[in-house]
């Protein structure tokens, strides 16, 4: 069966052109030659509408709150998107990715876009140039108009929880903290939300310690830097809960420098359960986020957004769970 995609390769247009004359709509800016054409090539290729409840003719866009190389460096962002793309591709959607260059966004090749979902933290003239393109939003990992648009998040205040009972129960006294701010550039949109709930939850249990906090960035770089002078001013904690699974490995990697044993003489925790972290050594003990589920539930939202009309505004919160590894 003839797709959008050879259609619009054989006429030379974007797939999105092809679909909206497919659908009869008056209200694009074509040529007639051009739309005559994409009728002409479409009938002697055989194609066929599918059924009302295919989303082919569907076309997404999907912005990145990181720039691509950010992404590398903490794949949290990066899992979400391809649980968004596996989805889309089951369901033959077509897919337009924007990253965040030089602290923007370009948004123009997002033109006749049905929906978008937004992946990490806007600011509101951010969100503002979102709206220019489609009222069709759902946010991942952030809910900034809780009232008008869907999102998928998870509860931060009980994965904190869960990671802390654990690190008690287990018996460690001397607890600290590797986290990161959460920045566009150099400035900080967010505060850092788990250290928040890391140090409310130790506080009413008089075992918070400031000066095992350390703050610095998401990336195994930072982790290891973060370390590094902890092992320099011999101020180390009995654990470190990480803000990402990119932080801890960094921070192991500085610990295995200094021939500092895991979890013998320090443990470490990390966040996300990315799929390096039962490979490295020791297998890291993490706090798994169900980032492809979290793509895949945006999608699905989208998705009933569109075809329904939907106003109200729904929240998904999408559970974590603690896997036990090796280094805590």
């Amino acid at each position: 069966m003839a797709t959008l995609k050879q259609i619009a390769e054989q006429c030379n247009v974007s797939i999105t052109t092809v679909s909206r004359v497919l659908n009869n709509d008056q209200s694009l800016s074509v040529s007639s030659d051009t739309r005559g054409e994409i009728l002409k090539v479409a009938e002697q290729l055989g194609y066929t509408k599918k059924l009302n409840n295919s989303q082919e003719n569907l076309h997404i866009g999907v912005v990145l709150w990181y720039d691509a190389k950010k992404e590398i460096e903490d794949p949290y962002f990066m899992e979400i998107r391809h649980g968004i793309e596996r989805q889309s591709k089951e369901q033959g959607i077509y897919i337009m990715t924007v990253y965040r260059e030089n602290g923007k966004f370009n948004l123009n090749h997002l033109s006749h876009i049905d929906g978008l979902i937004a992946i990490g933290k806007f600011t509101n003239e951010e969100i503002k140039s979102f709206e220019k393109k489609t009222r069709s939003i759902v946010f991942v990992d952030s809910s900034p108009v809780p009232h008008q648009y869907d999102s998928v998040v998870i509860d931060f205040r009980e994965a904190v929880r869960l990671v802390l009972e654990y690190i008690i129960k287990a018996g460690y006294e001397k607890i600290g903290y590797l986290g990161a701010y959460e920045k566009i550039d150099d400035v900080v949109l967010y505060g850092e939300r788990r250290e928040k709930f890391f140090r409310d939850y130790l506080e009413k249990r008089d075992l918070y310690i400031p000066s095992y906090v350390h703050i610095g960035e998401f990336s195994s770089l930072s982790g290891y830097q973060l370390m590094q002078d902890e092992i320099k001013k011999g101020l180390l904690a009995d654990v470190y809960f990480c803000a990402s699974d990119s932080i801890a490995m960094g921070a192991i990697k500085a610990l295995h420098e200094a021939n500092i044993l895991i979890p013998d003489q320090v443990a470490i925790i990390g966040f996300n359960d990315i799929a390096q972290a039962r490979y490295i050594h020791p297998s890291l003990t993490t706090l798994k986020i169900e980032t492809t589920a979290m793509g895949e539930e945006a999608l699905r939202s989208l998705i009933e957004r569109i075809k329904t009309n939907k106003k109200i505004a729904v929240k998904k919160i999408l559970p974590t769970t603690l896997i036990k590894r090796q280094s805590a």
